[in-house]
């Protein structure tokens, strides 16, 4: 089975309080990380390791201060097939 890799903004308010995110794909479990301003977190770490709440919402271990980037690098869940191609059987 493959997986795409994906880095994509963070889904939430990012205000100093807010430590609840939601990616705009699904994610495989165990695969997200947190990316703030531009470093890569381990899900482990003490300020921005990362809780998964759902296969789509995340829950900071720190909320990131107002202005701060909030990224989420993981790998997106396979889907077969698209919105015009429910069956994934079109060439």
């Amino acid at each position: 089975m493959d997986y795409a890799e994906v880095i994509e903004l963070g889904i939430g308010l990012v205000d100093g309080s807010n430590r609840d995110f939601r990616t705009p794909t699904s994610f495989v479990n165990g695969t997200p990380r947190a990316i703030i301003n531009g470093v890569l977190y381990n899900t482990e770490d003490e300020r921005f390791g990362l809780v998964e709440l759902s296969n789509i919402d995340v829950r900071l271990n720190v909320a990131p201060k107002e202005g701060f980037s909030v990224q989420f690098f993981y790998r997106e869940t396979p889907v077969d097939g698209s919105p015009f191609d429910p069956d994934g059987v079109l060439p």
